[in-house]
């Protein structure tokens, strides 16, 4: 059986810091998303992870799956919420 994980949260302007660059809590968030990732990946066998693709914390979220492929076997899913439209 696949184990799948999903996640979402805010966007930039929504976050109680400056998101992006190098400050000391935007690291510290990356740092503690990944450590979730990784987590959901060892302890609870994970291997399906789907993200909104949202600014923020979507974004974040695909892009640390992606870096952790080179390591695990992972697959990365984007559910669009709308209709691409011409």
């Amino acid at each position: 059986m696949q184990k799948i994980c999903c996640c979402t949260g805010h966007r930039p302007q929504k976050f109680p810091f400056e998101y992006g660059g190098k400050n000391k809590e935007f690291s510290t968030y990356l740092a503690e998303l990944k450590s979730k990732v990784e987590n959901a990946i060892i302890e609870y066998g994970v291997t399906c992870f789907i993200s909104g693709m949202a600014l923020g914390v979507d974004l974040d979220f695909a892009e640390i799956v992606l870096k952790l492929r080179k390591t695990y076997s992972l697959k990365l899913e984007c559910a669009i919420p709308c209709p691409i439209r011409p």
